[in-house]
């Protein structure tokens, strides 16, 4: 499942995209039983990488610079699906 933002010019930095995302990473792993969430940007979109890191996902650069969108991806994982895995083998 991927996460998506944009927020308008006047209304950004204010946490907006945090707060939404956060709520939807809830949803995903607690109603959904999602295992991963994801979301990619351009590497020039520093704002958008503080959003993935504020939610906690793990930030990895494509070593590809094309598609422009998937230059850097953030990714989290449910933590109930890491302690399945774990017990479970």
């Amino acid at each position: 499942m991927g996460l998506y933002w944009e927020i308008a010019s006047g209304q950004r930095r204010q946490g907006y995209a945090a707060e939404a995302g956060q709520a939807l990473i809830d949803h995903g792993f607690q109603r959904l039983k999602l295992r991963r969430i994801v979301a990619m940007t351009r590497y020039d979109n520093a704002a958008s990488i503080g959003v993935m890191r504020k939610l906690g996902m793990r930030v990895e650069h494509n070593l590809l610079p094309d598609p422009p969108w998937l230059q850097v991806v953030g990714i989290i994982e449910s933590s109930s699906d890491f302690g399945s895995r774990l017990f479970n083998g």
